[in-house]
């Protein structure tokens, strides 16, 4: 009688009571709580394993001043460009390396080319006059 009455008295007013919830978790002795923040942590556990499972594209030995990985450039175009870059370097100091990958996924080709350039350890020292051109 008194839900009834409590549903006619908020039908007047414009006001509905709350409903029930839909899933329920009885806490009968606490066991299902336990089973829940178990559930909960092992769903954290697995997010974060997974996010730190992923692999970077390694970084290339730096072997010349021109690295195709992808076989972009035909065996003249390299050669013609590495010797432009030695050119360059020969007369400026300023070192210049090209680098072509088919891709930098997980990283951005941002994150990517600092990771390259920490690597290499492009330009001289003290000058810091090195720079890098990614083609991804």
């Amino acid at each position: 009688m008194g839900v009834e009455r409590l549903g006619q008295n908020a039908r007047e007013h414009s006001v509905w009571p709350i409903s029930t919830p839909i899933l329920t978790f009885p806490l009968q002795g606490g066991r299902n709580m336990r089973g829940c923040l178990w559930l909960s942590a092992a769903v954290f556990f697995l997010a974060t394993w997974s996010a730190l499972a992923v692999v970077d594209v390694p970084v290339p030995a730096f072997t010349a001043r021109v690295i195709d990985q992808t076989g972009t450039l035909s065996t003249e175009e390299r050669d013609a460009l590495e010797q432009k870059l030695a050119q360059f370097e020969a007369s400026k100091g300023s070192q210049i390396a090209v680098l072509i990958v088919s891709t930098t996924e997980p990283e951005t080709i941002e994150q990517y080319s600092i990771r390259v350039a920490e690597q290499w350890k492009l330009g001289r020292k003290g000058v810091d006059d090195g720079a890098l051109l990614l083609v991804a």
